[in-house]
């Protein structure tokens, strides 16, 4: 919550019991997901779909330039 501030809802927990459903508002959809991309561990974004197609997009860029195998160390030397 501190994250967001006034911008977040918390509602109800979901049937599961281990979710709790969030609105949260933004500017645009671009700025939303680069935000929410730090939670991708612990969130699931159900709507809307440019959010989601933007979360998409992300990932795809950080796979492409971060996907790379390391030495083992965890890190990959840059050239």
């Amino acid at each position: 919550r501190s994250e967001f501030g006034t911008r977040l809802s918390v509602g109800e927990q979901l049937a599961d019991g281990d979710r709790v459903e969030l609105e949260l508002r933004s500017w645009s959809a671009h700025t939303l997901a680069g935000e929410l991309a730090a939670f991708a561990r612990w969130v699931e974004v159900v709507e809307p779909t440019e959010v989601r197609e933007e979360l998409a997009r992300i990932g795809a860029e950080l796979a492409t330039r971060y996907g790379s195998p390391t030495d083992g160390s965890g890190f990959v030397a840059q050239r």
